[in-house]
């Protein structure tokens, strides 16, 4: 039970500038963020394409293969998703990220720090 307040503490903290601008409690809004998190990744399908995730979900910062992709929430940078996607390669074997990509898997969204190199 302590994990889980910690937890949801850590949510309410690095999400305080949007909860700043709702005129709820932290608590309410805290949830809000999280529950149109989870409704956002639920839109997400494999088959769907990269630009489908990309109006949902930012590109998190960081060197990252074209082929999984670390997305962060863009109302809360706390909160993460992990897509793999179809992609093709180069005359040299390396990734080519496209907006037609393919989804081949989506993560369920989960809390971590921001990766930043």
């Amino acid at each position: 039970m302590k994990s889980a307040t910690a937890l949801f503490a850590f949510v309410i903290l690095l999400c305080s500038p949007f909860i700043a601008a709702q005129q709820q409690t932290p608590e309410q809004a805290a949830y809000a963020i999280a529950m149109s998190a989870l409704q956002d990744a639920g839109k997400l399908h494999i088959g769907m394409t990269r630009a489908n995730v990309e109006r949902l979900f930012h590109v998190e910062g960081g060197i990252q293969a074209a082929s999984s992709v670390r997305y962060l929430y863009p109302k809360c940078s706390a909160i993460h998703l992990d897509v793999t996607y179809s992609v093709k390669l180069d005359a040299e074997g390396r990734d080519l990220s496209s907006p037609d990509d393919k989804i081949l898997s989506v993560s369920r969204p989960y809390l971590d720090y921001d990766h930043v190199d």
